[in-house]
Parts: C-alpha cells; structure tokens; sequence
C-alpha cells in the first residue's frame, strides 16, 4: 500500500488583558478578553500523492472569560468561569504548482483532486466551562480543586477546506471529536512576601476516539494526550507590577487502530506529548 508521510504544525499565541472587582466582602468578580493568534500548516503524501498546506498562513481570533468566586470563609472558597468559544480568522494557503510530481493534480485527504490556487479553512476554539473549591490547610499553603468541560464537538466534529478541488469548492473531514471533562488538582506556597511557588496535576479524556482515529490522521490531528504536570512561580515586583512563569508537560499518550481506509493492515498508531512554557505580567491597581 506505500507508506504515508505526514506532517503537522499548529502554533498558538493567546493573551488575556483582565479586570477583576471585588463586590463585597465575599464576592469577587473577573472579566477577560481573549485575544489570540494561531498558524497552522499540513502536509500528506501517500502512494507518491498528497496535499500540500505548508505555506505560512496566520490567523487572528477573539472570546471572552468571566469567572466569579465567593469566599465561604478564610480557609474555603468556591468559584466557577465560563470561557466563550474563540472564534478566528480564515486560514489561507496559496499553492502555485501541482502537489503530485506527475503534474495530474493533487489527490485530497478523502480521495477528491485538486490543483493550483488558494485553499482556505478555520480553526476555532471550543467553549469551556469550569467550576471548583480552594481550600487554605494553613494560612500560607492553598489547594484547589476543579472540574471543566471542553465542548469540543462544537467546533471539531468536522474541518472543512475550500479551495479549487475537481468537482466541489468545499472538502469536509470528519474529526469527530467528543467533548471532554477534564479534573485540575493544584497547590501553591507563599514562600515569603515576594515569592510563590505552585504546582498542578491535570487528567483529562480523550476526545479522540478509537473508531476517528485514522479520520484525524489524515489531518495529522492526534490531540490524545490525557494527563499533564505544570509548574510555576509568581513574583511580586516594583510599583505594584507581577511576573509569572508557567511550564506545563503532557505525558505520552498511544492510540491504536488495526485498519485504515477500511483495509486491514498493521496497526495504526498515534502517539503524543506536549510540553509549554507561558509568561504573563501583571499589574494590581488597588
């Protein structure tokens, strides 16, 4: 059958410009505007055909978060956000020359041709939602506790690509994806007046599955990934500003399929981990 060669990149930029009020002694609420940019790019060959979305293409999206907490008592504290779906920019890839050597056109990820020109598609952001407890063991020392539900379907049951294919302007790729619920567990110290140290620990579901395997590695999408570690640190700097650091690794998940385009063959694998390093500043008014 040949041997497939794929690739994949997908970079992501977000920040997240904030305010939060303190309503009264117990509430406190928080608003956040999400702006974010991605690059994205695919390539696929199979059999000496494939495509070919490799050119640099940019987009730019945009949500929102707010969040609310009530302070039960010193030492426990409940709070719940809601995190909008990011909706982005179209994604543009300009092809000027056949991807197939024989000049013929290329063969798509579904087995529908194309050629030369400009092939465009989107790539949004699902809607969360999260709710949890802190709790204060010691005065220095907190924990928390959270679920959150990613409602992936929404936004990857399907990708679509437009561009100039033999027979149809649109490609439809089912993904697939189900939605997700995904527990937090989290410490932090006060290591003195200018100093905090934290750490998490994250375990998820797939929501890739089995059966939707081999549909995601046509698009070169195994988001399988289920547990992860983080680690950071917070300093309080001068005139009232914060620096934060934050690193976070995913642990290598496999998934595995005994057929692809409905042919038994050996089995199909993916495997996947991530790791992530943020930065943010921040600035206290009050």
């Amino acid at each position: 059958m040949g041997t497939i060669q794929a690739f994949s990149s997908i970079d992501f930029m977000q920040m997240a410009p904030a305010v939060a009020f303190k309503m009264t002694d117990k509430v406190s609420l928080g608003l956040a505007l999400d702006v974010a940019a991605e690059q994205v790019s695919f390539d696929e060959t199979f059999g000496g055909q494939g495509f070919n979305l490799t050119s640099p293409s940019w987009a730019y999206g945009i949500g929102a978060t707010i969040g609310g907490m009530y302070k039960y008592s010193d030492r426990l504290t409940f709070g719940a956000s809601y995190k909008s779906v990011m909706k982005f920019t179209n994604l543009f890839w300009q092809e000027n020359q056949e991807f197939v050597p024989t000049g013929v056109g290329a063969t798509g990820p579904v087995g529908i041709s194309g050629g030369e020109g400009s092939y465009c598609a989107h790539l949004n952001y699902p809607q969360q939602f999260a709710f949890g407890a802190a709790v204060y063991p010691v005065r220095k020392w907190l924990v928390s506790m959270e679920g959150q539900w990613l409602n992936w379907h929404s936004t990857m049951s399907q990708f679509n690509v437009f561009g100039p294919w033999v027979g149809t302007e649109e490609v439809s790729l089912p993904l697939n994806w189900q939605n997700e619920w995904v527990a937090n567990l989290g410490t932090q110290y006060d290591l003195n007046k200018t100093w905090q140290v934290r750490a998490g620990f994250t375990y998820g579901g797939n929501p890739i599955h089995t059966p939707d395997l081999q549909a995601n590695l046509i698009m070169i999408m195994p988001a399988i990934v289920t547990t992860a570690v983080t680690f950071g640190a917070t300093q309080k700097l001068p005139m009232r500003w914060s620096l934060t650091e934050a690193f976070m690794h995913t642990f290598k998940n496999d998934v595995t399929d005994g057929t692809l385009f409905d042919l038994p063959v050996q089995p199909l694998k993916a495997s996947m981990s991530e790791n992530s390093i943020g930065i943010q500043i921040g600035y206290y008014f009050f």
